[in-house]
């Protein structure tokens, strides 16, 4: 994964490494795969920028720096593996959690 953040300038982008099993995030597939060095199913779902080029963004909004998240992946043509998680979901966490499995 390596240089797959292939940008002009800097950033710092938050997020989480994972390993996609049967259709959803599998910890124990991610540290076994960790563990034997292979990186082929190492995914990075980006979920914020902090900072970028000088600028600490966490001053504006999180929606802002998702919507500048999004721009700046799209903008650089960032494919897999680096995903946005950039949608912001609305509501209660119960409402939120309803509308994810039912």
């Amino acid at each position: 994964m390596a240089g797959a953040l292939n940008i002009p300038g800097q950033a710092i982008v938050d997020g989480e490494v994972v390993v996609i099993h049967e259709e959803r995030t599998n910890f124990s597939e991610l540290q076994a795969d960790l563990g034997r060095g292979d990186q082929d199913r190492l995914l990075y779902f980006a979920f914020d920028l902090l900072w970028f080029d000088g600028q600490d963004l966490r001053k504006i909004s999180q929606l802002a720096r998702k919507e500048l998240l999004k721009e700046l992946i799209e903008g650089n043509k960032l494919k897999q593996p680096i995903l946005s998680i950039a949608s912001t979901m609305r509501g209660t966490g119960r409402r939120c959690w309803r509308r994810q499995v039912g």
